[in-house]
């Protein structure tokens, strides 16, 4: 993936990664393998003063932003029938809930961090954790750290839940099936402890609450994501954003916007737009060109104001395995 754009004193970015997933079906459930591999994150690159604008990059770095090849999801899922599983093991928390089919994979939809997840969800990093559904309730329990959360990045970190400033991830969720929509409502909150924003000296635990739908509308898929966090610890309290996708052809488009709103009346807001194609090049092969502007990115934390970034995925997915 190639990133380019006119933010003043940010280098462009060439990044790349490799995905490995298996799966062995036992009866009725199935373990998990996902292996990941990921470039290196220059440190005045788009990717890394700009990381809303690539949600892919860095998904597997050492300490020092190398590039490494990591075992990032091990988990066995049982099935208890057509609408109860559980999953334990080494998982991505984000994976579980707050899902979209028009907003949620970085690799063939938007690149865009604010088109992924809802951003205002401090979601760990993989992590160790046991996700449950049944009859459209999800419930998810982790570490709320993560392994790109810690200092070290490394796996026996995840098992200290219960140092200093660390804790437990909870997330809840219902999900309602509507004639064109589906509807998810959720709430959660985050047990590491953060320093509130107010100079106080003070800590403080971040929680919030979600809502996630899926529409058709006029041959139209329309993705709608709004929630709240913690005003005292989480610099942007509100979130909107609204993502539209439709195929032209052989062509998937998708367009979409997002707004952060600041938790401090003195600060500026924050907006992420995104235009992407997915373009067939023959076999396995899709061209994916992304145009987006960012305003006030990370809520002024990068010292970077505004600008366009321009990226070109080039993807090829050899073989899929579903179960």
């Amino acid at each position: 993936m190639s990133q380019s754009g006119d933010v003043g004193g940010v280098r462009d970015a060439l990044n790349g990664s490799l995905d490995l997933e298996f799966g062995l079906p036992v009866g009725n459930g199935q373990w998990r393998w996902y292996i990941e591999a990921s470039s290196d994150i220059r440190s005045n690159s788009i990717a890394a003063r700009l990381p809303e604008s690539n949600a892919d990059a860095g998904s597997a770095v050492d300490p020092d932003n190398d590039g490494r090849i990591q075992l990032s999801e091990f988990s066995y899922t049982h099935r208890y029938g057509a609408d109860t599983q559980l999953t334990v093991g080494l998982i991505d928390p984000s994976s579980f809930v707050d899902r979209s089919r028009v907003a949620n994979d970085e690799n063939s939809q938007f690149l865009g961090a604010s088109f992924v997840n809802n951003p205002l969800i401090q979601f760990p990093d993989y992590t160790l954790g046991i996700f449950g559904e049944h009859s459209g309730w999800r419930a998810l329990l982790t570490g709320s750290n993560g392994l790109a959360d810690n200092a070290g990045l490394s796996y026996t970190e995840l098992l200290a839940v219960t140092d200093d400033e660390r804790g437990l991830f909870i997330n809840i969720e219902k999900v309602f099936e509507l004639s064109d929509a589906q509807v998810a409502v959720g709430g959660w909150h985050n047990g590491a402890e953060i320093a509130r924003h107010d100079g106080s000296g003070r800590n403080e635990t971040n929680h919030g609450a979600y809502i996630n739908a899926d529409m058709s509308v006029g041959g139209l898929e329309v993705n709608t994501r709004a929630g709240v966090a913690n005003r005292k610890v989480s610099l942007a309290d509100r979130f909107l954003a609204v993502s539209i996708a439709r195929r032209v052809g052989d062509i998937d488009v998708g367009l979409g916007t997002a707004t952060w709103f600041a938790a401090d009346d003195g600060m500026d807001n924050a907006t992420q737009t995104e235009l992407y194609a997915a373009i067939p090049a023959g076999g396995f092969v899709v061209v994916s060109p992304s145009i987006q502007y960012l305003s006030n990115s990370g809520m002024g934390w990068s010292g970077l104001s505004s600008g366009w970034v321009f990226s070109l995925r080039l993807r090829s997915s050899l073989a899929q395995y579903a179960w």
